[in-house]
């Protein structure tokens, strides 16, 4: 044992490449890093960074997804603004973890939302961004500061980032249901749970989902069965079991004898939606104006950006998507869950509509929501409930009136011109 020290210390100092040094010391650490398996220890470090957003947020990405830190210390912010839990992280590598699926958690995202609260960071930031500079933090960086939690905490015998990585595949190997909750260091149900591969019947289900949502699959199509698990390269079961789950939500109909079909709306129908939707939306809208309005404001114009940029280029699932998100964010920051599960609901039953109507060409598709995105931008920063109101109440009424408009016209060819919409097999969504 002596004897091989003495000579990974002669190689290290005569070698010539520095490579060769990194490597071999590179070597010896990972046999020497163990995982925290305390959860006691664990509570500690997090009590002590929950004033340091950043920090906090980089320790529950290496402990809640086990994805090596070089794939997520590439993440921007504007790749998480818009995800919610259950979304698949945008993690981009090659290699080993090239195919791994990794979903944002509740954890997770409570993390962002507070980061991103705190902070207040830009759109086009890294998320982990090196105070020294613009770009992200190294990786050595990053085993400083985990180094010095550690060392703070009085919890000896760990290394730096790799100590976190075998810290998630210890408790993913435990297949612990918990090993600490968010509060008070006591155990809970969702702590350090392993993120887990999404099932075929849960690929299946988002595939539909989302051709439904934008109108790929038109209100009133039937959809069959064997077709779906043909083209998703599945059994019948996992698209029988994602159909159940969507005609629950509302999104499908299914008839004895007849199958399923998307769900249709009636001109009746948009327009009793509308008013409802102008009642809730407005409730939201004037209780969001007494939030952090500058926070708020900030990332309104981000969506407002991104919205009128896909406008000018005439990209209607972009513009329709910027156009959710502005308004959602919006109504976020009423802080009324109960509210805003609502108004979700409600923009799910009209999106389809709305994707399929602005891709059409019979008429030209409005340009006034632009104007009134900056209206109610402004009403914010005044505090201005009625205003905001007010002008919400205008963009809905406005786009609404739009698609009723189309609804009318003689030549509706267009709605049969969709192409059919192409699901990717399970297997590679996995």
């Amino acid at each position: 044992m002596v004897n091989n020290k003495k000579l990974i210390q002669w190689i290290c100092h005569t070698a010539t490449e520095g490579a060769m040094k990194k490597a071999i010391f590179k070597s010896a650490a990972r046999g020497s890093v163990r995982p925290i398996e305390s959860a006691d220890d664990i509570a500690r470090i997090r009590q002590s960074l929950v004033n340091k957003p950043r920090d906090l947020l980089l320790f529950e990405m290496a402990t809640q997804t086990g994805v090596p830190a070089e794939h997520w210390l590439k993440l921007k912010v504007d790749q998480l603004i818009t995800l919610t839990p259950g979304d698949c992280l945008p993690l981009t590598s090659k290699g080993k973890y090239s195919k791994t699926t990794v979903v944002m958690n509740e954890i997770l995202h409570r993390s962002f939302r507070k980061y991103v609260d705190e902070i207040k960071p830009l759109a086009k930031d890294f998320i982990f961004k090196s105070r020294k500079g613009n770009g992200p933090l190294t990786l050595a960086s990053v085993s400083r500061i985990v180094k010095g939690w550690l060392k703070a905490n009085k919890i000896e015998g760990h290394g730096g980032i790799l100590t976190l990585r075998k810290t998630w595949a210890f408790h993913a190997a435990e297949n612990t249901r918990s090993t600490l909750s968010q509060q008070n260091g006591s155990r809970g149900s969702d702590y350090l749970r392993p993120s887990r591969m999404p099932t075929r019947q849960e690929v299946v289900y988002k595939e539909l989902e989302t051709a439904i949502l934008s109108g790929h699959i038109r209100p009133g199509e039937r959809i069959i069965t064997e077709e779906i698990a043909q083209r998703m390269a599945v059994s019948k079961i996992p698209v029988r079991e994602a159909l159940r789950r969507l005609e629950a939500g509302g999104l499908i109909s299914t008839k004895p004898n007849c199958g399923s079909t998307a769900a249709e709306l009636s001109k009746d129908n948009l327009k009793e939606i509308l008013e409802i939707r102008i009642h809730l939306e407005c409730m939201a809208a004037r209780k969001a104006t007494h939030s952090k309005i500058a926070d708020l404001v900030n990332r309104m114009n981000v969506y407002h950006q991104q919205f009128s940029s896909a406008r000018a280029g005439n990209v209607a699932d972009e513009l329709l998507q910027s156009n959710k998100e502005f308004h959602h964010t919006l109504y976020q920051a009423a802080d009324m869950p109960i509210l805003l599960n609502m108004i979700e609901q409600l923009w799910d039953k009209v999106s389809p509509y709305y994707y399929i109507l602005f891709r059409q060409s019979v008429k030209p598709n409005p340009v006034i929501g632009i104007r009134y995105h900056q209206e109610i931008i402004n009403a914010v920063k005044r505090k201005d409930p009625d205003g905001v109101s007010k002008w919400i109440e205008a963009d809905l009424t406005d786009s609404t009136r739009f698609v009723l408009s189309i609804f009318d016209e003689k030549n509706k060819a267009w709605l049969f011109k969709e192409q059919v919409p192409t699901f990717p097999p399970a297997e590679k969504r996995r």
